[in-house]
């Protein structure tokens, strides 16, 4: 009795390995990479108005490149305003949007009445609706162009002329394969 007990147990424990071995290696069919991406903006005018638009490309990335083909899904995850140079220093309002390779605005941020030196050490954060987030995700999900405009648009800033430098960040999370079928 005590030999086919061990024996039994013995069996159990090394399907039970077996099983176990299986779903880890499942576990390692998918990596998940986060993926900063980030719009360099050189604000300056005379006026009180100032806007500048950059490209912002996925597939400029050599990150994204690496696991393009691979790539499972891709999410917006965060997006975040920092002054890189103050400059002259300044004050107004900022206007910071994101749209789809056809012009359309995916989302709208607008900081009012802010000093621009504020975020060279504490970034704001662009904080986007459920709607926003959604708009976002269904541009790159069914978008084989994974390029956006990222524009920054500084109204009623003084003292004029002003210039400073500032970066809009957004982050994006990548769902990659790592196994093939």
């Amino acid at each position: 009795m005590k030999k086919s007990l061990s024996t039994l147990v013995i069996a159990f424990t090394i399907v039970s390995s077996f099983s176990f071995q299986s779903c880890i290696l499942d576990a390692f069919d998918f990596m998940y990479i986060n993926l900063w991406m980030p719009a360099t903006f050189n604000v300056s005018g005379t006026t009180p108005l100032s806007s500048v638009s950059k490209s912002i490309c996925l597939d400029a990335s050599s990150v994204y490149r690496d696991y393009a083909d691979k790539v499972e899904s891709i999410q917006f995850v965060t997006a975040a305003f920092r002054t890189i140079d103050i400059g002259t220093g300044a004050t107004g309002n900022l206007t910071l949007t994101i749209a789809n390779s056809t012009g359309t605005p995916l989302f709208v941020k607008t900081l009012t009445n802010v000093n621009i030196s504020n975020f060279a050490t504490t970034p704001a954060s662009l904080s986007l609706t459920d709607a926003e987030v959604t708009a976002v995700n269904t541009y790159l999900s069914t978008s084989s162009n994974r390029c956006f405009t990222a524009t920054l648009a500084a109204t009623g800033i003084s003292p004029t002329p002003f210039n400073f430098q500032g970066s809009m960040d957004i982050a994006f999370r990548m769902k990659v394969k790592l196994l093939a079928e």
